[in-house]
């Protein structure tokens, strides 16, 4: 794994948390997205999927391209 998810899974564990996603630009206007989840009533995966990417319940991922982090930001705010 790469060393930035697990910050991802300690987000997640926050109280009063029910998912973590953590953001990491791979270069410019790539970003890579990793969704975990410890709340069994929310899936993930359909946050990557619909984001072109993949998983499972608990934990996902996607990767968004030729956006800036404000709108990668905001392609995410409109999924929850």
């Amino acid at each position: 794994p790469h060393k930035n998810e697990y910050v991802v899974y300690y987000l997640s564990k926050i109280d009063g948390t029910r998912l973590g996603v953590l953001i990491i630009e791979e270069e410019p206007n790539v970003f890579r997205l990793e969704f975990r989840s410890r709340d069994i009533a929310y899936d993930v995966s359909t946050l990557a999927i619909a984001l072109g990417g993949g998983g499972h319940k608990n934990a996902a991922g996607a990767t968004l391209k030729n956006l800036t982090m404000v709108e990668a930001v905001e392609k995410i705010k409109g999924l929850l």
